[in-house]
């Protein structure tokens, strides 16, 4: 007998377990596994990818969070003052109120805005701010978990006791417990009886109260937040918000209604008899577009971040918040989603770093790697315009070109460092000119500049016109923006800061001999020469035309502030064509520019139809099985059964006999003709109908049925009333 054949003999049948070893114990997956691998790339790579996105990503989302909270700071005020002032009565008997069932509720009507998407970011930070300012005693509901007031009542008398219980065992350190609602009458009274029992008696007696802080209430209150008021039904809102009236001496209640649209919503749902029972104040949550526009200068626009969207993407994105969602989340998903993308297709992305680890990482390429950036577009272009000699210095010696590396990447981050003060100093001198050449808002101008040459657009030579007519007023006011912006800077920046200063330094001298000629003598010696022109000959009507024409001949001469005023424009219009060029011009811009803009729309953007329509004529595409790969237009019974019926469907008109298309099925799935098919004798045609209907395989029949109704449930079919046994087309042109 063989050795291995020991371990599992036996006199008798038996089963044998083998546990597998600690080696053969496959590791979980982590995020660098599923980086690819590209040809001539060493094995760590991937690894070094992922970990530069990790750290990239990690500080703009710190970054970003802090600038919501900036951005939304001051409504969060305004919401814990009220919150916290709204119950400062801290007797809730007969004298503070004065008809306990006709008690105003508190409540905070909060607009949101019609960016859906974000509004549970919104309503999951109030929670938690809440819990930690006002009480502890915070709910969330929705019109999907409220469509009758029995299970809105179950809903937030479940939560409320949820939470208790739930606090209650993390103090205690057991595992979080849950409240069976169905077990506990869904009733105020159950609510009040809870409340006297575990909140009321925690709070300080009524002598020891410090009646200094208002913040400090004598019962924490039990703020319930509405997250979509348009979304519930309004004869159970209406239901609820009077039941809790009555209750209002027993309970602290606040609540806070998330609006969408605006403030009349509220009396849209509710009657006069029951909005009278509210005491609303109106707090409006600042405008998507602000956190976009903060988004776009404290973090896109700035050095800190090497890696950049490139002018489809920005301008695809663009364009799904403005005329989409207004989602500020689902902008910075499509931001967080371009960086993955660009990380996980671009091989030397991990050069996509700050300059001192990009030169690290450059010490450390393999030659397989400096192949890798041989290949690029960008350098193979820089590589054409250098003499021979360096031409084949940078394609065969690789010590060579690590140096060359190194100064490119400076350049880049150089770029980076000056274009953004330029081109924001740029949008201070143009955003309030008349019609608006260059865009209103600075993402305007920004994908202007990653398009193009910004000098080569047309609006530039417009604005540039422009601001050519401005006052000394105004373009002083103009010129203290741009000194402020770059005042913090250094290097060439520094330079033209100053540049900026003692221009303005002249204009302040030209307070008072601004509108004087540039050259006072000649222009007061003409003055006279004409006098006396005028004062020897008389004037006809041809000396006077000749006059006009001689005169109308002549250039105007330039005031001193006009003379000073054209270098001060002439000098910042050749700063931005020094440091405003197009990002595509750089060598190795692949390795911070995302362009790939066909990626982003299919994951971001996507068509439904479409998809659909794919996957039923040819799903091949998805599924990738070779039984599924056939010609267009042809049918065969390898194909799912909910694209033979689509398919069959297609070749009807607007409406289908069921049997017919049931008799198609069977003949597609089996490859063989009905026996039903065959003409039946004279005077027999029913009997025939009828067998053929009874020989149809039952499992083919129920195959047919739910294809079917996937079919309707993805709408291109629907139940018809003009013939029972017909279905009607809802879709046309899909093949």
């Amino acid at each position: 007998m063989k050795p291995e054949s020991t371990a599992t003999s036996s006199v008798s049948k038996g089963v044998f377990v083998f546990k597998p070893s600690a080696k053969q114990k496959k590791r979980p997956l982590s995020s660098e596994d599923f980086f690819p691998r590209y040809k001539k790339e060493p094995a760590d790579c991937p690894k070094l990818r992922n970990e530069t996105f990790q750290e990239l990503w990690q500080d703009m989302e710190e970054d970003i969070e802090s600038l919501k909270y900036d951005t939304n700071r001051k409504l969060m005020e305004d919401l814990l003052k009220f919150l916290k002032s709204c119950h400062d009565r801290t007797d809730m008997d007969e004298e503070s109120v004065s008809h306990a069932g006709r008690s105003e509720l508190p409540t905070a009507a909060l607009v949101t805005g019609v960016n859906v998407p974000d509004h549970s970011s919104i309503f999951k930070s109030l929670v938690s701010m809440f819990k930690m300012e006002v009480s502890p005693h915070v709910i969330r509901l929705t019109g999907k978990h409220a469509s009758t007031l029995k299970a809105l009542m179950a809903s937030v008398i479940g939560q409320f006791i949820g939470q208790e219980d739930a606090m209650s065992s993390d103090e205690e350190g057991e595992k979080e417990t849950t409240v069976d609602v169905k077990k506990i009458p869904c009733t105020m009274q159950v609510l009040c009886s809870w409340y006297r029992t575990n909140v009321q008696p925690k709070t300080p007696s009524k002598g020891k109260r410090d009646d200094t802080n208002n913040g400090d209430l004598a019962s924490p209150s039990l703020i319930i937040i509405f997250e979509d008021i348009e979304g519930f039904v309004p004869h159970v809102l209406q239901d609820f918000i009077q039941i809790s009236s009555q209750y209002l001496s027993t309970l602290p209640l606040t609540f806070v209604f998330g609006i969408a649209t605006a403030v009349t919503a509220i009396h849209r749902i509710l009657p006069q008899s029951v909005s009278s029972l509210l005491s609303i104040e109106k707090f409006q949550a600042p405008h998507s577009s602000v956190s976009l526009n903060q988004l776009i200068s404290k973090i896109l626009l700035t050095p800190k971040y090497p890696f950049k969207l490139g002018a489809k993407v920005f301008l695809l994105l663009l364009d799904l918040f403005l005329y989409h969602d207004f989602s500020f989340t689902n902008f910075v998903k499509g931001v967080k989603f371009s960086m993955i993308e660009h990380f996980f297709g671009q091989p030397l992305s991990f050069l996509c770093t700050n300059f001192d680890e990009a030169v690290d990482c450059v010490t450390a390429m393999t030659h397989e790697q400096l192949e890798l950036c041989r290949q690029l577009k960008s350098f193979r272009r820089y590589v054409e315009h250098q003499e021979p000699k360096e031409q084949r210095a940078l394609l065969l010696d690789d010590k060579h070109l690590k140096g060359i590396l190194e100064d490119l990447l400076e350049v880049i981050h150089e770029y980076h460092t000056n274009f953004y003060p330029v081109l924001l100093c740029l949008h201070q001198l143009t955003s309030a000119l008349p019609h608006s050449p260059l865009g209103k808002k600075l993402r305007e101008l920004y994908a202007m500049a990653l398009e193009q040459n910004i000098w080569e657009h047309d609006g530039f030579k417009q604005a540039m016109t422009l601001v050519r007519l401005f006052a000394r007023e105004e373009l002083l006011s103009h010129l203290d923006r741009c000194i402020e912006v770059l005042g913090k800077e250094e290097g060439v920046l520094g330079e033209i800061c100053e540049k900026l200063i003692n221009f303005k330094e002249e204009l302040d001298t030209l307070a008072s001999t601004g509108h004087l000629p540039t050259d006072d003598t000649t222009e007061e010696s003409a003055i006279e020469e004409n006098g006396d022109e005028q004062s020897s000959a008389k004037v006809t009507l041809r000396s006077l035309q000749e006059k006009l024409m001689v005169s109308a001949k002549k250039t105007k001469k330039l005031t001193r502030y006009e003379t000073l005023r054209e270098e001060i424009v002439g000098y910042l219009e050749k700063v931005f064509r020094k440091l405003l060029v197009v990002p595509q011009s750089l060598t190795l811009h692949e390795i911070f520019y995302f362009d790939n803009v066909h990626e982003v729309r299919q994951h971001l953007h996507a068509a439904p139809r479409a998809a659909i329509q794919t996957a039923l004529t040819n799903p091949y595409v998805y599924l990738q099985n070779e039984a599924c790969k056939i010609d267009a237009g042809s049918v065969t019974g390898s194909l799912p059964d909910v694209c033979i019926v689509y398919k069959l469907h297609l070749e009807y008109g607007r409406l289908i006999n069921l049997y017919d298309w049931l008799q198609a099925f069977v003949t597609v799935v089996t490859g063989q003709l009905p026996d039903g098919d065959e003409t039946p004798a004279k005077g027999k045609k029913g009997k025939t109908e009828k067998k053929d209907q009874q020989e149809v395989d039952p499992q083919l029949h129920a195959r047919f049925i739910r294809a079917v109704s996937e079919l309707q449930f993805l709408g291109f079919i629907k139940p018809t009333k003009q013939k029972t046994d017909h279905v009607q087309r809802l879709t046309w042109g899909g093949c």
